[in-house]
């Protein structure tokens, strides 16, 4: 026969780690980098188990190959357990248990960044130039082809929008596409 061990998680009774503040010169963890990272919890909710507040900064980092700057990151509801480091009591690392919101309030992602991003992703494309500002323009080549493009891009509370307003790969222009959702980023 089988057996089956099931398991009930539960709530937090008290604050997993003893500070408000932690900071961490450099931090790395499955395909996550960042420097000068600091992590500011909150006030703790001893009925619901939970920060109901937390921050993270930092001054750079790499997410999953794309490097990015001056990011902070707001949680809400956040339950974790500590990782310490071999009984020194130092905070090594989190484990996320649950969390009610995640917010990006800034970040900044240069061209440099999504262009490498781009070309590793898109076998045979280079690009020679790419220009963000009110929108993304770039130019180059895939596959001895010329291809050049230029789209708006958006940030909506549930998706990431492009709206294409003009492409063409070799002679053949391509019409606009209009507003398309990327992908769905919330709840």
């Amino acid at each position: 026969g089988s057996a089956a061990i099931l398991y009930q998680q539960r709530s937090l009774t008290a604050p997993p780690v003893p500070q408000q503040r932690y900071d961490f010169q450099y931090y790395e963890i499955d395909g996550f980098a960042a420097a000068d990272l600091r992590l500011e919890l909150g006030p703790f909710d001893l009925d619901k188990g939970v920060y109901r507040s937390a921050l993270l900064t930092a001054s750079k980092a790499r997410l999953l190959g794309v490097e990015l700057g001056s990011i902070r990151v707001q949680f809400s509801e956040l339950a974790f357990v500590p990782v310490m480091a071999g009984g020194m009591g130092v905070l090594q690392d989190i484990r996320f248990l649950r969390l009610g919101e995640l917010k990006i309030s800034s970040m900044q992602v240069p061209a440099g960044a999504v262009k490498r991003f781009l070309e590793r992703r898109i076998g045979g494309l280079r690009l020679d130039a790419l220009k963000m500002d009110e929108t993304v323009r770039m130019a180059g080549r895939w596959r001895g082809l010329s291809v050049s493009a230029e789209a708006a891009v958006a940030l909506a509370p549930e998706a990431l929008t492009v709206d294409v307003s003009r492409a063409r790969l070799g002679p053949l222009p391509a019409p606009p596409s209009g507003r398309d959702e990327v992908g769905a980023l919330g709840r």
